[in-house]
């Protein structure tokens, strides 16, 4: 028997549904996204420096006794970060070269600069001594492991 027009309009479209609505996805994943974007851009991921090129140091190696960090006249006298070696660099030609991990023994955060009296890290506050590596503040309470380092002719290279 045909259905009346009035029938037709009563009736649902769609079975009853009883997991989350399509506006409850969405706005769920909105809200998600938008905390990862946050949290990036507190952290400091969007600020990464484009990395220096070194003929022994590459992104995600690890460096080998032998390799060479920099030539020594590329070592600013306030130090430098080699951020895909993971070492900082500190120290001169004349009073010799000392390095140490550039990753805060706290949470494993890059460190970030170095300023005059410290190494510093971004994520926490943590600051480290420049002579020894020894935490000055911040949640970090071990030293940054020391990297042994020599030069070898014109560059700084590990031990």
């Amino acid at each position: 028997m045909p259905m009346s027009d009035r029938e037709i309009h009563d009736t649902p479209t769609s079975a009853p549904h009883d997991g989350p609505s399509r506006r409850g996805v969405v706005l769920g994943l909105l809200a998600t996204t938008g905390s990862a974007v946050g949290l990036c851009a507190t952290s400091g991921c969007s600020k990464k420096k484009e990395p220096e090129e070194h003929p022994e140091v590459r992104a995600g190696s690890e460096p080998k006794p032998g390799a060479k960090l920099l030539p020594i006249d590329k070592i600013p006298a306030e130090g430098t970060i080699i951020q895909e070696a993971g070492i900082v660099v500190l120290g001169n030609p004349h009073d010799g070269f000392r390095a140490f991990s550039a990753y805060c023994t706290h949470q494993g955060c890059m460190l970030s600069d170095i300023s005059s009296d410290a190494l510093n890290c971004p994520c926490h506050g943590s600051r480290f001594d420049l002579t020894t590596g020894e935490p000055l503040s911040g949640p970090a309470r071990k030293p940054l492991p020391r990297v042994k380092v020599r030069v070898a002719g014109e560059h700084v290279v590990i031990e």
